[in-house]
């Protein structure tokens, strides 16, 4: 067959083969079968973006009807993550205001109302709180962003659902 010269030095590819379907395995020197969901995990979960320096060009295998599929998936962008951003500060938001709320229907129920010296407290105590939390994250090795990013995706995707 002959070479296409644009293919190879987009994707560093040697040779275009059919392969058989079947029963048959094919294997090929240097490459490993691995299943797609697999593959796909060890990219979300890992840092990749160093990888494409260095292994950019290489041509990867991937069965054409899952290249298909891949390519018509909606696209992960910044407006899908301000999405996410704005549902989790709301759904924060809710979640506080009734709390605050149940706090105060307990305290009138047993005539203890919450006077300003006690909303002072609560306020102190929850500057502490953010304290702590801001030094924890801090003592992280991982980025914060990334890690507020991923505990909004998890809320989001748990409401979504």
């Amino acid at each position: 067959m002959p070479r296409n010269a644009e293919v190879d030095d987009e994707f560093d590819t040697d040779y275009e083969v059919e392969i058989p379907t079947g029963d048959r395995k094919v294997i090929v020197e240097g490459k490993t079968n691995v299943p797609f969901k697999t593959f796909v995990g060890l990219v979300l979960q890992r840092k990749v973006t160093g990888l494409f320096q260095d292994h950019g060009n290489k041509s990867v295998i991937i069965d054409s009807e899952v290249l298909t599929k891949l390519a018509s998936a909606p696209q992960d962008n910044q407006d899908n993550h301000a999405h996410v951003v704005l549902v989790t500060l709301v759904v924060g938001m809710l979640i506080g205001v009734f709390a605050l709320s149940l706090v105060q229907g307990i305290l009138i129920f047993f005539k203890q109302p919450i006077t300003q010296t006690g909303f002072l407290a609560l306020a102190g105590g929850l500057f502490v709180l953010a304290a702590l939390v801001q030094l924890a994250t801090m003592a992280k090795r991982r980025n914060r962003a990334d890690k507020i990013l991923e505990v909004m995706e998890r809320v989001a995707w748990t409401l979504k659902r």
